[in-house]
C-alpha cells in the first residue's frame, strides 16, 4: 500500500504551479483570460473546469484506477449526473438495499421522466440475471435487457456485502454497465473498476473528506466514452464542487489510510462487544473477527 498512500498525499499535478508549493493553490475565479482572440485557454469558465477541482478529479481517478474523475456539490449531485446519462424507456436494475436518498432519487425523480427502475437482491445472482436480461422486466421494456445495474459495495445502512466482480459480470453478459457506490469502502479497501465496474461513485462527504466539514460527491469512469457523457451532465447541470470545498476534500484524502485503519479498529472492538451483549440480537458489520475470508472472497481488504 506504500504507493497508494503516497498518492493520497501527492496526487497528480495539473501543471499550474511555477513556485514549488507542495500544496496546490485554491483558484477562486469564475472566469479566465484569453491570451488572444484566436486562442482557447485550458480553463475558461469555472463550471466547465477549474484547476483546484481538476487536481481533485485527477487524484480520485488515479486512486480508483479510472480514466477520468468528476467532482460535485454532494453525493446525490454525483448520482444525479450519472443517472442523467440515461433516457426515457431505459431500464436500470437497482439493489434493494441502498441509501434512502438514492432510493428517492430513483423513484421520486427519474421514474417521473420515464426511466424504469426495477429492484432486486444483488446477492441473488439468479434473480439478478433474470432482471438484467429482461425475463422479469416490468413496464413497457418487458423482454429488453437493462441498461445498467446500480448497487453499493457495502450497503447503507445494513452493510450488506456485494460482490462487484460477480454483479459486473452479470451486467456485462447482457450489455449493461455496472454502477457502484463505493462510499463505505473507499479506494483504500477496494477499487471496483479493477473488479469490472464501469462507473464508481462516492459521497466524499463521508470518509474521503472525513471531517464533517464539507458536502461533496465524486465520480470515476472506466473509459473515455462514459467520461464524455458524465462530463456533459456535469457541465450542463452545473452541480460542480467549489474550489474551497475541493481543497477540503483533497486535504481529507491525505489522511484517508490513517483514519480508515483506526475506524476499522474501533468498529471491530465495538461490534465484537455488541455481539456478546445479552441485549443485542444481531450485529451488522462485515469486519467482525472470523469474517476475513468472506471479505477477501468479495475483493475487500477490510470491513470499513
Amino acid at each position: 500500500m506504500t504507493r497508494f498512500n503516497t498518492q493520497l498525499v501527492h496526487g497528480l499535478p495539473v501543471n499550474d504551479n511555477n513556485i514549488g508549493a507542495v500544496n496546490p493553490p485554491i483558484y477562486n475565479s469564475s472566469t479566465y483570460a484569453f491570451e488572444s482572440v484566436g486562442t482557447m485557454p485550458r480553463w475558461d469558465y469555472a463550471r466547465s473546469g477549474n484547476p483546484t477541482r481538476e487536481f481533485l478529479e485527477k487524484q480520485i481517478a488515479q486512486l480508483e484506477h479510472g480514466t477520468r474523475g468528476f467532482a460535485f456539490g454532494s453525493g446525490l449531485a454525483a448520482i444525479h449526473a450519472v443517472l442523467s446519462i440515461f433516457q426515457p424507456g431505459d431500464r436500470i436494475i437497482v439493489g434493494k438495499n441502498i441509501y434512502g436518498g438514492t432510493y428517492s432519487l430513483f423513484h421520486e425523480y427519474f421514474e417521473r421522466w420515464g426511466v424504469i427502475v426495477e429492484e432486486v437482491d444483488t446477492t441473488d445472482y439468479k434473480a439478478l440475471d433474470a432482471a438484467v436480461s429482461g425475463e422479469s422486466a416490468k413496464g413497457n421494456a418487458h423482454g429488453c435487457p437493462a441498461k445498467a445495474v446500480y448497487f453499493e459495495v457495502l450497503t447503507n445502512p445494513l452493510l450488506q456485502v456485494n460482490n462487484v466482480t460477480a454483479i459486473a459480470g452479470i451486467a456485462h453478459r447482457h450489455g449493461a454497465i455496472a454502477i457502484v457506490d463505493n462510499t463505505f469502502v473507499t479506494p483504500y479497501l477496494q477499487q471496483p473498476l479493477d473488479q469490472g465496474a464501469d462507473i464508481v461513485i462516492h459521497s466524499a462527504t463521508k470518509y474521503l473528506a472525513g471531517h464533517s466539514e464539507v458536502n461533496a460527491g465524486l465520480v470515476v469512469v472506466k473509459d473515455d466514452e462514459l467520461g464524455k457523457r458524465v462530463y456533459f451532465a456535469q457541465n450542463r447541470l452545473g452541480g460542480v464542487l467549489a474550489p474551497n470545498e475541493c481543497d477540503s476534500v483533497r486535504r481529507g484524502i491525505q489522511t484517508l489510510a490513517l483514519r480508515v485503519d483506526r475506524q476499522q479498529e474501533n468498529a471491530r472492538a465495538i461490534s465484537s462487544y455488541l455481539l456478546l451483549h445479552p441485549l443485542v440480537k444481531s450485529v451488522h458489520y462485515p469486519g467482525l473477527p472470523g469474517h476475513e475470508y468472506e471479505l477477501a472472497s468479495n475483493g475487500l481488504k477490510g470491513g470499513g
